[in-house]
């Protein structure tokens, strides 16, 4: 493992997929399918939802997934089923994630991989190879509100407006993680004991629907939810989970680019989410910044997708 500081911080990526086979991921929709790319010496794979006639020529919808135990794209799975008359939209899986879909695993230990900018990179090869002069939205839900930032600044042409859905606070975002606490965090995390053992323990279905009902869901998690973490879930998945829950997408602050970004950006807090107040300064440093707030808590496009999607088609 090399750090990097303060510009970036590098870690360690396999080119090998881990699995021949596409995904088992409960698809509703027939127009909905797993589709895959290529970047560096990865093979990544998303969730396509071609646009409807007559909405070819509009902006598309690239959807960035948060990082978790057993997540990838497949959180999106029910706002894209909501769609009928949709543009284009795209659901990457990020670099390590989506194995269950055939994407390569990433191994610390072969191949570095700079965070959020690696992360950032792999969906930037969509929008380069998939994304047309009529540009994207973007909708990046939770700490990975990181890589939206990134995109909508390195690419102010082709991404036209950014939607972060129960992002972290504006603290979390505009100050860094001292690099001894990060190095500490990640080390624990890649350890056997306690990391390997606690993983093990937190991969359990019951635990996850015990944490998800405690601090994601207003309601209490369905079992939709609870499959699907299961079915990505392995050893080879762990990865990128420790890197993100390291905190390594904190190892500086994104204030730069929160003031250089001229396109709207809209901030989307669930009307029982704790932190909403905490995103208030999000509009002093954002040129054109609106928070809006629907029903829901920390992960909205799974609990309400009728209300995201009825939201992003406003805002578009």
């Amino acid at each position: 493992m090399v750090w990097r500081f303060p510009t970036v911080l590098l870690l360690s990526a396999s080119s090998k997929s881990a699995t021949d086979a596409f995904s088992v991921t409960t698809i509703r929709d027939a127009s909905l399918s797993i589709e895959s790319y290529v970047h560096k010496n990865f093979n990544v794979t998303y969730l396509n939802k071609p646009a409807a006639p007559r909405r070819e020529n509009e902006p598309s919808i690239v959807l960035v997934h948060p990082v978790g135990i057993g997540l990838s794209s497949w959180f999106w799975t029910k706002m894209m089923e909501e769609y009928t008359d949709n543009p284009g939209i795209f659901a990457p899986d990020l670099l390590g994630c989506g194995l269950d879909h055939g994407a390569s695993a990433w191994n610390p230990d072969e191949q570095g991989l700079f965070f959020p900018l690696s992360w950032t990179e792999g969906i930037e090869t969509l929008l380069n190879d998939k994304v047309g002069e009529e540009g994207c939205t973007v909708v990046v839900q939770g700490g990975l509100a990181p890589v939206g930032i990134l995109l909508a600044s390195r690419n102010p042409q082709k991404v036209k407006r950014l939607i972060l859905t129960s992002p972290p606070t504006h603290e979390d975002i505009v100050n860094a993680v001292n690099e001894d606490e990060l190095k500490r965090n990640y080390d624990i995390l890649r350890s056997n004991v306690p990391g390997s053992f606690a993983f093990r323990l937190l991969e359990m279905r019951s635990l996850i629907k015990l944490f998800s009902d405690l601090f994601l869901f207003e309601d209490g998690c369905d079992d939709r939810w609870l499959d699907e973490t299961q079915r990505e879930i392995r050893p080879e998945a762990r990865t990128p989970v420790q890197a993100f829950n390291a905190g390594l997408l904190q190892h500086r602050s994104y204030l730069d680019e929160l003031r250089e970004i001229a396109q709207p950006v809209f901030i989307v807090s669930g009307n029982s989410d704790k932190r909403a107040a905490n995103r208030e300064g999000f509009r002093a440093d954002i040129k054109n910044c609106e928070l809006i707030s629907i029903d829901g808590c920390n992960v909205l496009p799974w609990e309400n997708p009728s209300g995201v999607r009825k939201l992003i088609s406003q805002l578009t």
